[in-house]
């Protein structure tokens, strides 16, 4: 009993620290920190973190995102990577049985860098795509709701826009 309650404490603890540093970092973000960085470099290294998990999930990574020369961007590398890890682990958990997470960008004629990020998850209905953003919207059983709401936040504080679409 011990042996399983300390357990129970130790997982809970944890998930409890984790909301309450969220709440922290939503209520007070700080600002971003600019400096030139490698955005290709920042997504390979945030997927990399998820290697075990796409596995795990049975998700197959299709990344067609260029591995040579750097592209120099703007931008804070950790905030950057903390919002493309909310988005990539959105993706997985959205395709409990497996399926394809796919990354891709572009530089744009008007000299505009896009990130394109797709699944072949269950989708999102037309009412929750009205929500997607706002805090403590949710519809998982784990989770605050924040993630995307702070994607969102980066993502805007960088000058950048997210575009969803989906249906289910």
């Amino acid at each position: 009993f011990l042996d399983e309650f300390s357990m129970i404490v130790g997982k809970e603890s944890e998930r409890i620290n984790a909301l309450v540093q969220q709440l922290l970092d939503f209520a007070k973000p700080s600002a971003p920190e600019l400096k030139k960085d490698d955005i290709r470099k920042i997504i390979h290294e945030t997927l990399e973190l998820l290697n075990s998990r796409l596995i795990q999930s049975h998700v197959m990574l299709k990344s067609p995102i260029s591995k040579t020369g750097p592209l120099l961007l703007q931008v804070d590398a950790n905030q950057i990577r903390q919002a493309l890890l909310n988005i990539f682990m959105n993706a997985i958990e959205a395709m409990p049985d497996g399926g394809t997470l796919t990354v891709k960008d572009e530089l744009t004629e008007a000299s505009l860098y896009r990130i394109a990020i797709s699944d072949t998850g269950c989708g999102i209905s037309e009412e929750d795509l009205k929500h997607l953003f706002n805090p403590f919207y949710g519809k998982k059983d784990s989770g605050t709701g924040l993630g995307l709401s702070i994607t969102h936040k980066i993502i805007k504080e960088h000058g950048g826009k997210i575009l969803v679409s989906s249906k289910p």
